[in-house]
């Protein structure tokens, strides 16, 4: 029983992402321009999902290659969600100067130092510290702001939460990975995958709980 359940959070886990794009839909109407702009994120995300699963599954391909191209477009998504958070919080210039910093890191990683065919693992380690920069930021700005006295019912705290709990998932068990990657055996490859897309579904539930908290009117700030 336990294997078998295993098995199927493994190869389908990661499809409950499909719960925050229904919620999108649903809730499209009433959300605001800050909580739409989410909706690139969660689109790259299932597209990204989706032909990952048919290129390793059905067409047995290397398909690493792809990953590097799905990494450039979702930290810009992240980004361009953030500069919306933000707004005149920060210097209106800072957010689209990370996205160029980081774009411009992640096309000479993938044409100079690491091969395009391998995992990009520089680029995906600065993806993981600048987003979760952006997260305690964002975090600072509700204290300084006190928009709201009830940060449950803040949609920005959930999908801000969501990505901060994600991407310093993803940090330690990359780093977990390349402490033990000479001794490690397949339970420990397990378990990690394991974990990985257990972050992966924290991330889309919680994105899916700040979208169905939003207000009922677009002209309320999120």
């Amino acid at each position: 029983m336990g294997e078998t359940f295993t098995y199927w959070f493994l190869k389908y886990g990661s499809a409950l992402l499909g719960i925050s794009t229904l919620v999108l839909l649903l809730r499209w109407r009433t959300l605001s321009p800050g909580l739409r702009s989410i909706s690139l994120f969660i689109a790259t995300a299932t597209l990204g999902e989706i032909i990952s699963k048919v290129t390793s599954r059905y067409l047995h391909i290397n398909n690493l290659a792809l990953f590097h191209g799905y990494t450039f477009i979702e930290f810009n998504a992240i980004a361009l969600f953030y500069r919306q958070v933000f707004g005149s919080f920060v210097p209106r210039w800072l957010i689209p100067a990370v996205m160029v910093f980081f774009s411009g890191f992640a096309i000479i990683n993938t044409l100079y130092i690491q091969v395009v065919t391998g995992i990009h693992t520089y680029t995906l380690v600065l993806e993981c510290l600048l987003v979760i920069g952006m997260a305690l930021l964002a975090y600072y700005q509700m204290l300084a702001e006190l928009r709201t006295t009830r940060l449950e019912t803040s949609p920005v705290f959930w999908i801000n939460t969501g990505f901060l709990l994600y991407f310093a998932g993803v940090l330690f068990l990359f780093m977990l990975r390349n402490a033990f990657i000479k001794s490690a055996g397949s339970s420990f490859v397990l378990l990690s995958n394991y974990l990985h897309v257990g972050v992966i579904i924290l991330l889309h539930i919680f994105i899916s709980i700040g979208l169905w908290l939003s207000p009922r009117s677009r002209l309320i700030s999120y």
